[in-house]
């Protein structure tokens, strides 16, 4: 399958606003701490404690999913222990 300009563009704007989300997640943590948030085209499109409340918060809004970055702005840190079973 090839990738159309349109597609390009999008994936280019998915990175973009993984970035944007990047640089800015200490405020944006302050301001919606513990809290799912989402991203679209250097905006927060959508904000809930709940992930699936926020997905369908986003859809009533027509917002496509697989254009918008989702995160949760965990305020603790968290450690992931990965153990590997034979």
């Amino acid at each position: 399958m090839l990738l159309t300009g349109r597609d390009l563009e999008e994936i280019k704007q998915f990175r973009e606003d993984g970035v944007w989300l990047e640089e800015r997640k200490d405020e944006l943590k302050k301001k919606y701490p513990n809290q799912w948030v989402a991203i679209l085209n250097k905006k927060v499109v959508g904000i809930s404690p709940d992930y699936s409340s926020l997905i369908e918060s986003l859809k009533r809004k027509n917002v496509e999913l697989g254009k918008v970055v989702v995160e949760y702005l965990s305020t603790t840190e968290e450690i992931f222990i990965l153990v590997a079973y034979d």
